[in-house]
C-alpha cells in the first residue's frame, strides 16, 4: 500500500528540472578549433559536446555555433564533466538558447 511520503517521493522523480540560465559575464568558447584547442559535437545525442581546452567551460558558459541557416546559434554549458587524462578534456551537455545579435545571416 502507497503512502503519502512514497507517493510523494515517485513523482519527485518527474519534476522538471530548473533550467540552467547563462551567466551575465559568461565566457564564450566556439565550435571547431585544431589540435588540444577544440570543441566538437559528441555521439548520437544533439546536445552533448566534447573538447579540449586550457581554459574549460563552465555551467552557465555560452558556446557559439555557426547553424546550417547561417546565423550563430547560442547554447549553453549545462553540465560539464572534466576528465583528468588528457587533464586539458571534458564533456558537457548543452542546451539551445537562440541566436547571437553579432555575425550570421
Amino acid at each position: 500500500m502507497w503512502n503519502n511520503h512514497h507517493g510523494m517521493k515517485f513523482l519527485e522523480r518527474f519534476k522538471k528540472k530548473k533550467l540552467v540560465q547563462p551567466n551575465l559575464n559568461a565566457h564564450r568558447f566556439k565550435v571547431g578549433g585544431g589540435w588540444g584547442d577544440a570543441i566538437n559535437w559528441f555521439g548520437e545525442k544533439p546536445d552533448m559536446v566534447v573538447g579540449w581546452k586550457r581554459k574549460k567551460p563552465k555551467v552557465g558558459d555560452i558556446l557559439e555555433c555557426e547553424m546550417q541557416s547561417g546565423k550563430m546559434g547560442e547554447f549553453v554549458f549545462e553540465k560539464v564533466d572534466y576528465k583528468h587524462d588528457p587533464p586539458d578534456m571534458f564533456f558537457a551537455d548543452v542546451r539551445f538558447v537562440g541566436y547571437t545579435n553579432s555575425g550570421g545571416k
